[in-house]
Order: structure tokens, then sequence, then C-alpha cells
């Protein structure tokens, strides 16, 4: 597609949304309803904004991304350059951009595999968001490189966690 996929959580307020926008560098917006629910419409800082749903496949994606006439400075992604930013959670103070590479992810997917046995048939529940390096890489990226199921949390409370534990059958929780 000739994209850099910038990772942010849902949770994040209207200006730090824009503030990781600016330092990733972004030339376009494609995310779910939830940005329009918060009043940004179809333009964020600037950017053009799509809503997910509008895209049925990768073909439909890769049209709206040549149609944005951009001419970007970032390299297209291959497995050695950057293939998605993501975002520090800022705890030892402001958040950092941090750029990961698809050979990054492979190994951290990889280490993994191997150090929680990943068999066939798993069913893997992600605690965290998505957008946190634990969410994508123990989580989704395990579920979808090793064709497994991920079931995704929607409260850390703790009944919660144990009815959906028991309900979906989970076998890891990294």
């Amino acid at each position: 597609l000739g994209a850099i996929a910038v990772l942010l959580d849902r949770s994040l307020r209207h200006v730090e949304l824009l503030e990781r926008l600016r330092a990733a560098n972004v030339e376009a917006v494609v995310a779910e309803s939830i940005l329009q629910e918060r009043g940004c419409g179809t333009d964020v800082d600037g950017k053009v904004v799509a809503l997910a749903s509008r895209f049925s496949d990768v073909e439909s994606l890769r049209s709206f991304r040549c149609n944005l006439n951009v001419t970007s400075s970032l390299p297209l992604p291959d497995s050695s350059n950057a293939g998605i930013v993501q975002f520090s959670s800022g705890t030892t103070g402001r958040s950092k951009c941090v750029s990961r590479t698809l050979d990054q992810l492979c190994e951290e997917f990889e280490s993994f595999r191997t150090a929680a046995g990943l068999c066939d048939d798993e069913r893997i529940l992600c605690p965290v968001s998505l957008s946190h390096a634990h969410g994508l890489c123990n989580g989704l990226m395990a579920a979808f490189l090793s064709g497994n199921t991920l079931v995704l949390l929607e409260s850390l409370i703790p009944d919660h966690v144990l009815r959906i534990l028991v309900r979906e059958r989970i076998t890891i929780m990294p």
C-alpha cells in the first residue's frame, strides 16, 4: 500500500490525538466512527479522515491512498523499514514515537510463540489495547500469524474477565 500504520488508542483525548498525529507526520487518517463521534468530522488537523468501513478490500484502500496526491518524505515500507508507528505510554515522561519494522514485529511474534508454546486451536485473550505493544504482538499478531482465535476484553473488572475466560474457553492470556 505504500503506507505506514500509526496505532492510536481510542481512549486518547482530542489534544493527545492531535499531538500524536503531528509527531508521526500523518498524511491521512483511516479510523472507526469514534473520530466523528468526537466531533472531528472529516478533517483532523488538516488530515483527511476516512472511515475504516469504507474500505472493502486492499484495492479500495490503495485507491484512497493514491487519490490523496501526497508526497511523503518517508520511505515506502518494506520488511526492513518502518511499517508501523506506536507511542510509548509516557509513564517516564512525555510519550515517545516509536517506529517498528515488519522484521522486528515478526521476530517479536516468533519469540512469543516459542515462549508461550503456541499451538493450533489456541484461544488468546488480549487484556490490553491493540495499540499497545503487548496487545499488538502478543495478542493480535500471535492470533493472526498462527491462525488462532483472538478474544478482546471490553473491561478489566475481575468478574467480567473470569466470565470471558470460561465462556470463550481461553487457553492463553499473555
